[in-house]
């Protein structure tokens, strides 16, 4: 009997002290999913961020395009404002003006120039339309993707 019970004890301790390893295994198997899912969230951002990017460098393009139109809009301007100077002068001599004909083809000029500066006006207006259009079209786009994940 004395045997039995040894034997008992023996086997009783041997489950106590193995206890403890069972216990950890779910925990480790708990520890391994956590890190895999922060792997997936991981693999999650990398892609996001990639996406990100990518529309970055659309949205940089466009702006890109716009810039340089906007640059070229302002030399031609700039060359209006010359020629606009430049009939001005024309336009106080007045010897130049004394000719009726003369006189005549000046007015033709000068609304010719009120109609291009009336004309660069509204091309103005449509690119800062479309200026707008891209701002919203970018906060629109990073809406959809915060809504897609």
């Amino acid at each position: 009997m004395k045997t039995l019970v040894r034997a008992l004890t023996i086997i009783f301790i041997g489950c106590m002290t193995a206890l403890p390893g069972f216990a950890q295994q779910p925990e480790q198997q708990q520890m391994q999913e956590t890190v895999q899912r922060i792997n997936q969230l991981i693999e999650r951002t990398h892609a996001m961020n990639r996406q990100i990017n990518q529309q970055i460098q659309q949205l940089q393009s466009h702006y890109q395009l716009m810039h340089r139109f906007n640059e070229q809009m302002q030399m031609t301007l700039g060359n209006m404002k010359n020629a606009a100077e430049q009939f001005n002068l024309m336009f106080q001599d007045e010897e130049m003006m004394r000719d009726q004909e003369m006189r005549k083809d000046m007015e033709q000029l000068r609304e010719h120039l009120q109609g291009m500066a009336t004309q660069a006006d509204e091309a103005l207006q449509v690119m800062e339309r479309v200026r707008i259009r891209l701002q919203e079209q970018e906060g629109s786009e990073i809406e959809t993707e915060v809504e897609n994940e």
